[in-house]
Protein backbone atom coordinates (compact mmCIF):
# COMPACT_ATOMS: atom_id res chain seq x y z
CA UNK A 1 0.00 0.00 0.00
CA UNK A 2 2.60 2.59 -0.92
CA UNK A 3 0.33 5.61 -1.05
CA UNK A 4 -0.72 8.44 1.20
CA UNK A 5 -3.33 7.65 3.84
CA UNK A 6 -5.79 10.00 5.51
CA UNK A 7 -5.54 10.42 9.27
CA UNK A 8 -8.32 10.27 11.77
CA UNK A 9 -8.24 13.35 13.99
CA UNK A 10 -7.20 11.18 16.94
CA UNK A 11 -3.96 12.22 18.64
CA UNK A 12 -2.39 10.39 21.57
CA UNK A 13 0.62 11.02 23.80
CA UNK A 14 3.55 8.59 24.04
CA UNK A 15 6.79 8.86 26.01
CA UNK A 16 9.79 10.39 24.29
CA UNK A 17 11.88 7.64 22.77
CA UNK A 18 15.25 9.34 23.30
CA UNK A 19 16.80 11.88 25.70
CA UNK A 20 16.14 15.57 25.26
CA UNK A 21 18.59 17.37 22.96
CA UNK A 22 19.25 21.01 22.30
CA UNK A 23 17.71 20.65 18.85
CA UNK A 24 14.42 19.11 20.05
CA UNK A 25 11.69 21.01 21.84
CA UNK A 26 9.84 18.78 24.29
CA UNK A 27 6.99 19.31 26.68
CA UNK A 28 7.71 19.29 30.40
CA UNK A 29 6.02 15.92 30.66
CA UNK A 30 8.54 14.29 28.29
CA UNK A 31 5.69 13.25 25.99
CA UNK A 32 5.25 13.60 22.26
CA UNK A 33 2.16 13.44 20.10
CA UNK A 34 1.42 10.79 17.49
CA UNK A 35 -1.49 10.68 15.08
CA UNK A 36 -3.50 7.52 14.54
CA UNK A 37 -4.20 6.52 10.93
CA UNK A 38 -7.51 5.05 9.85
CA UNK A 39 -7.80 1.35 10.62
CA UNK A 40 -5.08 1.29 13.30
CA UNK A 41 -6.03 0.70 16.94
CA UNK A 42 -5.01 3.16 19.62
CA UNK A 43 -3.16 0.41 21.50
CA UNK A 44 -1.08 -0.53 18.46
CA UNK A 45 -0.34 3.12 17.65
CA UNK A 46 0.80 3.75 21.22
CA UNK A 47 2.98 0.63 21.29
CA UNK A 48 4.69 1.49 18.00
CA UNK A 49 4.93 5.20 18.82
CA UNK A 50 6.83 4.35 21.98
CA UNK A 51 9.47 2.54 19.90
CA UNK A 52 9.92 4.78 16.87
CA UNK A 53 12.80 7.27 17.11
CA UNK A 54 12.19 11.00 16.80
CA UNK A 55 15.03 11.34 14.35
CA UNK A 56 13.54 11.53 10.83
CA UNK A 57 10.08 11.51 12.50
CA UNK A 58 8.80 8.16 11.15
CA UNK A 59 5.01 8.21 11.10
CA UNK A 60 2.87 5.07 11.02
CA UNK A 61 0.55 5.50 8.03
CA UNK A 62 -1.24 2.15 7.79
CA UNK A 63 -1.39 -1.44 8.87
CA UNK A 64 -1.99 -3.94 6.10
CA UNK A 65 -2.41 -7.68 6.23
CA UNK A 66 1.35 -8.18 6.30
CA UNK A 67 2.98 -4.74 6.51
CA UNK A 68 3.30 -1.75 8.75
CA UNK A 69 3.67 1.27 6.48
CA UNK A 70 5.69 4.32 7.57
CA UNK A 71 6.41 7.70 6.02
CA UNK A 72 8.89 10.36 7.13
CA UNK A 73 8.65 14.08 7.85
CA UNK A 74 12.36 14.46 7.15
CA UNK A 75 12.86 16.30 3.80
CA UNK A 76 15.36 13.70 2.58
CA UNK A 77 12.84 10.88 3.08
CA UNK A 78 9.57 12.64 2.32
CA UNK A 79 8.87 10.72 -0.91
CA UNK A 80 9.80 7.34 0.55
CA UNK A 81 7.59 4.64 2.04
CA UNK A 82 9.17 2.25 4.53
CA UNK A 83 7.33 -1.04 5.04
CA UNK A 84 8.00 -3.59 7.76
CA UNK A 85 6.82 -7.08 6.85
CA UNK A 86 5.64 -8.38 10.23
CA UNK A 87 3.95 -11.37 8.59
CA UNK A 88 7.33 -12.85 7.65
CA UNK A 89 9.30 -11.42 10.58
CA UNK A 90 7.43 -12.11 13.83
CA UNK A 91 7.24 -15.93 13.60
CA UNK A 92 10.98 -16.00 14.32
CA UNK A 93 10.25 -14.83 17.87
CA UNK A 94 8.80 -18.23 18.67
CA UNK A 95 12.18 -19.75 17.86
CA UNK A 96 14.06 -17.46 20.25
CA UNK A 97 16.37 -14.66 19.21
CA UNK A 98 18.32 -14.08 22.40
CA UNK A 99 21.60 -15.63 21.30
CA UNK A 100 23.88 -14.61 18.47
CA UNK A 101 23.48 -17.94 16.65
CA UNK A 102 19.68 -17.67 16.71
CA UNK A 103 19.72 -14.13 15.33
CA UNK A 104 22.12 -15.12 12.57
CA UNK A 105 19.87 -18.01 11.58
CA UNK A 106 16.85 -15.69 11.49
CA UNK A 107 18.69 -13.15 9.36
CA UNK A 108 19.79 -15.88 6.96
CA UNK A 109 16.25 -17.28 6.67
CA UNK A 110 14.79 -13.82 6.04
CA UNK A 111 17.40 -13.12 3.39
CA UNK A 112 16.50 -16.38 1.63
CA UNK A 113 12.83 -15.38 1.67
CA UNK A 114 13.70 -11.97 0.26
CA UNK A 115 15.69 -13.56 -2.58
CA UNK A 116 12.69 -15.78 -3.36
CA UNK A 117 10.44 -12.71 -3.45
CA UNK A 118 12.87 -10.90 -5.75
CA UNK A 119 12.67 -13.85 -8.15
CA UNK A 120 8.87 -13.64 -8.10
CA UNK A 121 8.96 -9.89 -8.76
CA UNK A 122 11.23 -10.51 -11.76
CA UNK A 123 8.70 -12.98 -13.15
CA UNK A 124 5.86 -10.51 -12.54
CA UNK A 125 7.76 -7.85 -14.49
CA UNK A 126 8.31 -10.29 -17.35
CA UNK A 127 4.54 -10.55 -17.76
CA UNK A 128 3.43 -6.98 -17.01
CA UNK A 129 6.48 -4.80 -17.70
CA UNK A 130 8.83 -2.83 -15.48
CA UNK A 131 6.53 0.18 -15.55
CA UNK A 132 3.75 -1.82 -13.90
CA UNK A 133 5.82 -3.07 -10.95
CA UNK A 134 7.49 -0.20 -9.02
CA UNK A 135 11.10 -0.60 -7.99
CA UNK A 136 11.59 -1.45 -4.33
CA UNK A 137 14.56 -2.33 -2.15
CA UNK A 138 14.14 -5.45 -0.05
CA UNK A 139 16.53 -5.92 2.85
CA UNK A 140 16.96 -7.20 6.40
CA UNK A 141 17.26 -4.52 9.09
CA UNK A 142 17.25 -4.58 12.88
CA UNK A 143 14.17 -2.79 14.21
CA UNK A 144 12.96 -2.22 17.79
CA UNK A 145 10.26 -4.53 19.12
CA UNK A 146 8.24 -4.99 22.30
CA UNK A 147 5.92 -7.53 23.87
CA UNK A 148 2.95 -5.20 23.32
CA UNK A 149 3.70 -4.61 19.63
CA UNK A 150 3.90 -8.36 19.02
CA UNK A 151 0.69 -8.94 21.00
CA UNK A 152 -1.15 -6.40 18.87
CA UNK A 153 0.17 -7.67 15.54
CA UNK A 154 0.38 -11.43 15.99
CA UNK A 155 -0.24 -12.92 19.45
CA UNK A 156 0.59 -16.38 18.08
CA UNK A 157 4.20 -15.21 17.65
CA UNK A 158 4.63 -14.31 21.33
CA UNK A 159 7.31 -16.23 23.20
CA UNK A 160 6.43 -17.80 26.54
CA UNK A 161 7.77 -14.84 28.52
CA UNK A 162 8.17 -11.12 27.90
CA UNK A 163 11.81 -11.58 28.91
CA UNK A 164 12.26 -13.63 25.72
CA UNK A 165 11.36 -10.66 23.51
CA UNK A 166 14.63 -8.96 22.50
CA UNK A 167 14.96 -5.19 22.23
CA UNK A 168 15.46 -5.49 18.49
CA UNK A 169 14.63 -8.11 15.88
CA UNK A 170 15.94 -8.75 12.34
CA UNK A 171 13.08 -7.71 10.09
CA UNK A 172 12.12 -7.92 6.44
CA UNK A 173 11.71 -4.34 5.26
CA UNK A 174 11.06 -2.79 1.87
CA UNK A 175 11.64 0.76 0.70
CA UNK A 176 9.55 2.21 -2.13
CA UNK A 177 8.93 5.58 -3.64
CA UNK A 178 5.53 6.82 -2.51
CA UNK A 179 2.81 6.67 -5.17
CA UNK A 180 0.34 9.53 -5.37
CA UNK A 181 -2.89 7.75 -6.30
CA UNK A 182 -5.61 10.01 -7.64
CA UNK A 183 -8.97 8.28 -7.03
CA UNK A 184 -10.44 10.16 -9.99
CA UNK A 185 -7.87 8.59 -12.33
CA UNK A 186 -7.58 5.09 -10.89
CA UNK A 187 -9.71 1.96 -10.49
CA UNK A 188 -8.77 -0.77 -8.03
CA UNK A 189 -8.63 -4.38 -9.15
CA UNK A 190 -9.59 -5.68 -5.75
CA UNK A 191 -11.45 -8.74 -4.55
CA UNK A 192 -11.88 -9.30 -0.83
CA UNK A 193 -12.32 -12.84 0.49
CA UNK A 194 -15.94 -13.85 -0.24
CA UNK A 195 -15.69 -16.27 2.71
CA UNK A 196 -15.50 -13.39 5.17
CA UNK A 197 -18.61 -13.12 7.38
CA UNK A 198 -18.40 -9.37 6.77
CA UNK A 199 -18.40 -9.78 2.99
CA UNK A 200 -20.48 -12.11 0.81
CA UNK A 201 -21.30 -14.63 3.52
CA UNK A 202 -23.08 -12.23 5.81
CA UNK A 203 -25.08 -14.07 8.45
CA UNK A 204 -27.98 -11.66 7.94
CA UNK A 205 -28.43 -12.70 4.30
CA UNK A 206 -30.31 -16.01 3.98
CA UNK A 207 -29.39 -16.29 0.28
CA UNK A 208 -25.66 -15.66 0.74
CA UNK A 209 -24.73 -19.34 0.81
CA UNK A 210 -26.53 -20.12 -2.45
CA UNK A 211 -25.03 -17.05 -4.15
CA UNK A 212 -21.55 -18.09 -3.01
CA UNK A 213 -22.00 -21.67 -4.21
CA UNK A 214 -23.24 -20.69 -7.67
CA UNK A 215 -20.61 -18.00 -8.21
CA UNK A 216 -17.80 -20.23 -6.99
CA UNK A 217 -18.89 -23.06 -9.28
CA UNK A 218 -18.92 -20.69 -12.26
CA UNK A 219 -15.52 -19.18 -11.48
CA UNK A 220 -13.72 -22.53 -11.12
CA UNK A 221 -15.32 -23.97 -14.27
CA UNK A 222 -17.77 -26.29 -12.55
CA UNK A 223 -20.83 -24.73 -14.18
CA UNK A 224 -21.28 -25.19 -17.91
CA UNK A 225 -20.13 -22.15 -19.89
CA UNK A 226 -23.47 -22.16 -21.69
CA UNK A 227 -24.66 -19.75 -18.97
CA UNK A 228 -25.47 -16.46 -20.80
CA UNK A 229 -22.62 -13.94 -20.65
CA UNK A 230 -24.68 -11.26 -18.90
CA UNK A 231 -25.66 -13.75 -16.21
CA UNK A 232 -22.01 -14.77 -15.82
CA UNK A 233 -21.04 -11.12 -15.28
CA UNK A 234 -23.69 -10.73 -12.58
CA UNK A 235 -22.49 -13.89 -10.84
CA UNK A 236 -18.87 -12.71 -10.99
CA UNK A 237 -19.80 -9.39 -9.42
CA UNK A 238 -21.91 -11.19 -6.81
CA UNK A 239 -18.69 -12.88 -5.70
CA UNK A 240 -16.53 -9.77 -6.03
CA UNK A 241 -18.69 -6.62 -5.76
CA UNK A 242 -15.57 -4.47 -6.09
CA UNK A 243 -15.59 -5.28 -9.83
CA UNK A 244 -18.69 -3.16 -10.28
CA UNK A 245 -16.42 -0.11 -10.54
CA UNK A 246 -14.67 -1.83 -13.47
CA UNK A 247 -17.91 -2.67 -15.26
CA UNK A 248 -19.16 0.92 -14.99
CA UNK A 249 -16.17 2.24 -16.95
CA UNK A 250 -16.20 -0.32 -19.75
CA UNK A 251 -18.04 2.09 -22.04
CA UNK A 252 -14.69 3.91 -22.35
CA UNK A 253 -12.94 2.07 -25.23
CA UNK A 254 -9.45 2.92 -23.95
CA UNK A 255 -10.26 1.69 -20.45
CA UNK A 256 -11.93 -1.45 -21.81
CA UNK A 257 -8.85 -2.28 -23.89
CA UNK A 258 -6.63 -1.93 -20.81
CA UNK A 259 -8.92 -4.16 -18.73
CA UNK A 260 -8.98 -6.84 -21.41
CA UNK A 261 -5.21 -6.83 -21.83
CA UNK A 262 -4.66 -6.89 -18.05
CA UNK A 263 -7.13 -9.75 -17.61
CA UNK A 264 -5.44 -11.74 -20.40
CA UNK A 265 -2.01 -11.29 -18.83
CA UNK A 266 -3.33 -12.21 -15.38
CA UNK A 267 -4.82 -15.43 -16.78
CA UNK A 268 -1.55 -16.31 -18.53
CA UNK A 269 0.55 -15.38 -15.47
CA UNK A 270 -1.55 -17.50 -13.12
CA UNK A 271 -1.79 -20.51 -15.45
CA UNK A 272 1.89 -20.51 -16.37
CA UNK A 273 3.58 -19.59 -13.06
CA UNK A 274 1.09 -20.74 -10.39
CA UNK A 275 2.09 -17.74 -8.24
CA UNK A 276 -0.89 -16.54 -6.17
CA UNK A 277 -1.76 -12.86 -5.97
CA UNK A 278 -2.87 -10.53 -3.21
CA UNK A 279 -5.94 -8.70 -4.50
CA UNK A 280 -7.38 -8.31 -0.99
CA UNK A 281 -5.55 -5.13 -0.01
CA UNK A 282 -6.38 -1.66 -1.26
CA UNK A 283 -4.43 -0.56 -4.33
CA UNK A 284 -2.25 -3.67 -4.44
CA UNK A 285 -3.30 -3.84 -8.09
CA UNK A 286 -5.01 -0.97 -9.88
CA UNK A 287 -5.54 0.67 -13.24
CA UNK A 288 -4.29 4.22 -13.61
CA UNK A 289 -4.85 6.82 -16.31
CA UNK A 290 -1.54 8.54 -16.94
CA UNK A 291 -0.16 10.72 -19.68
CA UNK A 292 -0.19 7.82 -22.14
CA UNK A 293 -3.61 6.43 -21.25
CA UNK A 294 -4.74 3.62 -18.96
CA UNK A 295 -2.15 1.22 -17.58
CA UNK A 296 -1.91 -1.36 -14.82
CA UNK A 297 0.09 -0.74 -11.64
CA UNK A 298 1.09 -3.57 -9.27
CA UNK A 299 2.92 -2.18 -6.22
CA UNK A 300 1.96 -5.11 -3.93
CA UNK A 301 0.47 -7.74 -6.21
CA UNK A 302 2.07 -10.89 -4.80
CA UNK A 303 0.60 -13.03 -2.04
CA UNK A 304 2.33 -12.94 1.36
CA UNK A 305 2.40 -16.74 1.29
CA UNK A 306 5.78 -17.24 -0.38
CA UNK A 307 5.59 -21.00 -0.73
CA UNK A 308 2.01 -21.31 -2.01
CA UNK A 309 1.22 -22.36 -5.57
CA UNK A 310 -2.21 -22.37 -7.16
CA UNK A 311 -1.48 -25.96 -8.19
CA UNK A 312 -1.74 -26.80 -4.46
CA UNK A 313 -5.51 -26.55 -4.96
CA UNK A 314 -5.48 -29.85 -6.87
CA UNK A 315 -4.21 -31.70 -3.79
CA UNK A 316 -6.40 -29.74 -1.37
CA UNK A 317 -9.54 -30.26 -3.47
CA UNK A 318 -8.82 -33.99 -3.58
CA UNK A 319 -8.44 -34.06 0.23
CA UNK A 320 -11.72 -32.20 0.64
CA UNK A 321 -13.43 -34.54 -1.81
CA UNK A 322 -12.31 -37.52 0.31
CA UNK A 323 -13.59 -35.88 3.48
CA UNK A 324 -10.13 -35.30 4.99
CA UNK A 325 -9.38 -32.47 7.41
CA UNK A 326 -7.17 -29.68 6.14
CA UNK A 327 -4.47 -28.25 8.41
CA UNK A 328 -4.39 -24.54 9.27
CA UNK A 329 -1.52 -24.06 6.83
CA UNK A 330 -3.54 -25.77 4.10
CA UNK A 331 -6.58 -23.65 4.91
CA UNK A 332 -4.70 -20.38 4.51
CA UNK A 333 -3.02 -21.61 1.34
CA UNK A 334 -6.40 -22.65 -0.07
CA UNK A 335 -7.95 -19.30 0.86
CA UNK A 336 -5.33 -17.21 -0.95
CA UNK A 337 -5.03 -19.50 -3.96
CA UNK A 338 -8.80 -19.79 -4.38
CA UNK A 339 -9.14 -16.04 -4.16
CA UNK A 340 -6.56 -15.63 -6.93
CA UNK A 341 -8.15 -18.15 -9.29
CA UNK A 342 -11.70 -16.93 -8.81
CA UNK A 343 -10.84 -13.22 -8.95
CA UNK A 344 -8.78 -13.52 -12.14
CA UNK A 345 -11.58 -15.52 -13.78
CA UNK A 346 -14.17 -13.02 -12.55
CA UNK A 347 -12.17 -10.18 -14.10
CA UNK A 348 -11.88 -12.17 -17.34
CA UNK A 349 -15.65 -12.58 -17.44
CA UNK A 350 -16.31 -8.90 -16.78
CA UNK A 351 -13.69 -7.94 -19.39
CA UNK A 352 -15.27 -10.27 -21.94
CA UNK A 353 -12.23 -12.41 -22.77
CA UNK A 354 -12.33 -16.17 -23.29
CA UNK A 355 -9.26 -17.29 -21.34
CA UNK A 356 -9.64 -18.74 -17.84
CA UNK A 357 -7.39 -20.00 -15.08
CA UNK A 358 -7.80 -23.78 -14.98
CA UNK A 359 -6.68 -25.89 -12.01
CA UNK A 360 -6.97 -29.67 -12.50
CA UNK A 361 -9.46 -31.25 -10.09
CA UNK A 362 -10.71 -27.94 -8.67
CA UNK A 363 -14.07 -28.11 -10.43
CA UNK A 364 -14.70 -31.58 -8.95
CA UNK A 365 -15.49 -30.04 -5.54
CA UNK A 366 -18.62 -27.85 -5.21
CA UNK A 367 -18.53 -24.41 -3.65
CA UNK A 368 -20.75 -25.64 -0.82
CA UNK A 369 -17.94 -27.94 0.38
CA UNK A 370 -15.40 -25.12 0.48
CA UNK A 371 -17.88 -22.80 2.15
CA UNK A 372 -18.67 -25.30 4.90
CA UNK A 373 -15.01 -26.05 5.49
CA UNK A 374 -14.10 -22.36 5.90
CA UNK A 375 -17.13 -21.82 8.14
CA UNK A 376 -16.09 -24.56 10.54
CA UNK A 377 -12.42 -23.51 10.54
CA UNK A 378 -13.23 -19.83 11.20
CA UNK A 379 -10.11 -18.69 9.40
CA UNK A 380 -11.61 -15.25 8.78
Amino acid sequence: MPESHAFEPTVVQVPKSRPKSDQTQESDSGQREIKIPTGVSVDLARAIGGLTPERYAPQLMARGGEHLVFEFDDPKHRNVVYKVNFHQTLPFLRKGLVYVEERAAAEHALQEQIEHRKDQVTILRDYFGHGAVPVQRLLVRDIPVSWEVVRQLNPYALPDSSEDVPKTIPAWVSIQRRLAIDPERSVMLRGYYPESPNHLLKSSDPDAGAVYDDSHDLLVGRIDEAVPSEEQIEMAIDMFPELESVRKRLTDPEFRACVRETAKRLVDFTNETGIPLDVVGRNNVFLFKGEHGWEVKMPDALSPDLDAQTSDLTRLADMLKRGETLSNADLYSALNCLNTVRFVNALAIVAGIHGRVVIPGLKDVPGSSWREMFRKAKVL
